[in-house]
């Protein structure tokens, strides 16, 4: 009888010691398959985002035709160097525009979900853009926005009361019916932003050319930091301020600045001078403000 005992608790035993060694080897899988299936996944992702921004681009301001800001392919030609750039000329609801006199009402609060991270960095020839993976967005008035990149120029195109502020840096969102938003966040030149000053390390020198932002460096840049604390905005209806001046765009300019170094601004400066477009025609146009 104690053998027969001893023999079943000698297999019992065995058949712990396997399935604890068979979990162990499974665990040990799993991890593998889960590491693979992250990498597989940001790569994925990557991919993804590209394409989707690429999309985008080709819809919101990027054109074949050559443009600038100087001389003859500059602001106030914009009109005449393609059929496609005749909202640049001839529309109603251009932007940017001065904003003086608004109407104070109860605006909807702006949900920013800034949870994704930048991919890489663009040197288009008119301005620095990054480009975000997908998974960032805002929601204005229950609709959601998707970030697609942001940009920025100097000085700010959208003036307060006729003032410029040093820079600009204008967040570009995109629903799934295809309508823009842009958040504009004007910066003044006081002290150092920590968030551009990681962006601008990568800056691509050469214009067209581009930079990969890898997971490790990408921790170091908060994009939500460059957006203001306090959340009070304008907001109007008006366009692209780049060719090919695409109306529809609800533009929401935030009334509170971000802070950009002076050296920040001449590294900027240096490499697109003045990148702005005047302001234009209101057109009877309202700005509302959140009270």
């Amino acid at each position: 009888m104690k053998i027969y005992i001893y023999v079943i608790l000698l297999v019992l035993f065995q058949l712990v010691i396997t399935g604890c060694t068979s979990i162990g080897n499974d665990k040990q899988s799993i991890d593998s398959i889960a590491e693979d299936h992250g990498r597989y996944d940001e790569s994925k992702a990557e991919r993804a985002s590209e394409k989707s921004v690429q999309k985008s681009n080709r819809a919101i301001d990027h054109t074949k035709t050559t443009w600038g800001y100087g001389d003859e392919i500059g602001p106030e030609n914009w009109g005449d160097l393609s059929p496609d750039f005749h909202l640049c000329k001839k529309g109603s609801r251009q932007s940017p525009v001065d904003i003086t006199e608004t109407q104070q009402v109860k605006l909807g609060k702006i949900q920013f979900k800034y949870n994704s991270r930048p991919y890489n960095i663009v040197n288009s020839g008119h301005t620095v853009q990054v480009n975000m993976l997908n998974g960032s967005s805002i929601k204005l008035d229950g609709k959601l926005y998707w970030l697609k990149q942001f940009h920025f120029h100097t000085p700010s195109e959208h003036l307060i009361d006729g003032k410029p502020a040093d820079m600009a840096v204008h967040f570009v969102h995109k629903a799934r019916d295809g309508k823009i938003a842009v958040v504009a966040v004007l910066m003044d030149g006081c002290f150092e932003n920590k968030t551009i000053r990681q962006l601008w390390k990568k800056i691509p020198r050469k214009p067209g050319s581009k930079k990969k932002i890898s997971k490790k460096s990408a921790k170091w840049i908060n994009v939500k930091s460059l957006i203001p604390s306090n959340r009070a905005y304008y907001q109007y209806m008006g366009s692209l301020t780049t060719p090919p001046c695409t109306e529809e765009v609800t533009w929401i300019v935030m009334r509170n600045s971000t802070p950009v170094s002076r050296d920040q601004l001449k590294v900027f400066s240096d490499l697109f001078g003045n990148n702005a477009r005047p302001v234009q025609n209101k057109n009877y146009r309202v700005i509302r403000t959140s009270k």
